[in-house]
């Protein structure tokens, strides 16, 4: 359990947690976004979201693979066998 907290206006904000569900063990916390924090990312994915979708489907086809052969290389590093890597 994650007890850590925060106050934001008044309002009580707990830290984010991500918990190994076999173990109960805490992998990693997070501090909550502002609302400026997230609007912000809002504003970065709309633009982003505007910009790609003028780049050529065979451009973005190329991202992708990319992004797909980095994710299998990281995948068959840290994979013990088991399947339950990353």
């Amino acid at each position: 359990m994650v007890t850590e907290r925060h106050y934001r206006e008044g309002t009580e904000i707990m830290a984010i947690a991500t918990i190994n569900p076999a173990t109960g063990e805490v992998v990693q916390t997070f501090q909550p976004l502002s609302e400026a924090e997230i609007e912000r990312k809002l504003q970065l994915a709309v633009t982003a979201f505007w910009a790609e979708r003028k780049t050529p489907f065979a451009v973005r086809t190329q991202r992708m693979m990319k992004a797909a052969q980095i994710l299998e290389k990281l995948w068959s590093a840290d994979d013990p066998g088991d399947g339950q890597a990353l």
